[in-house]
């Protein structure tokens, strides 16, 4: 009996700690939104902070290109803090017919004034060809703004 008994006892206390590790969480803690307009024509990116520890940020947010009325560009990324100087890197990708697009860049904002700037390469292809246009996006300044 006292072996089914400490048997017993030893499950619940197993199934007790297995809980107690499946229920811990690595959630990041949310650090808030925060926007930034292009000076090159007004597009906005606004990014969603999430500190994961250390150093370390996932971003994820939307581009919000001016000439396109109601069109939102879905944007991902992780960032890190290098001294003064956070450093995101982002990826974006987007459709609007007749063509698919992407952008792969990083995102660099000063931290005491948190203006910026963003630099990279996108891509464009047209619906069904296999062809795409690769060019070099450059660098535009990123002005803080408050987010729409």
């Amino acid at each position: 009996m006292d072996m089914k008994r400490n048997l017993f006892v030893a499950i619940i206390m197993l199934l007790f700690l297995v809980c107690g590790f499946l229920g811990k969480g690595e959630a990041g803690e949310y650090i808030g939104k925060y926007c930034w307009q292009m000076d090159d024509g007004g597009d906005i990116i606004e990014l969603a902070i999430t500190h994961m520890g250390d150093q370390h940020y996932i971003v994820n947010g939307k581009m919000t290109p001016s000439g396109i009325g109601g069109y939102v560009e879905p944007i991902i990324g992780n960032g890190e803090i290098i001294g003064n100087i956070f450093r995101a890197q982002i990826t974006s990708i987007g459709h609007v017919s007749p063509e698919v697009f992407g952008f792969f860049g990083v995102v660099e904002i000063n931290l005491t004034t948190f203006n910026g700037t963003v630099n990279g390469v996108g891509f464009g292809c047209l619906d069904g060809e296999k062809d795409c246009v690769l060019e070099n996006q450059g660098e535009d300044t990123l002005t803080n703004i408050p987010c729409p």
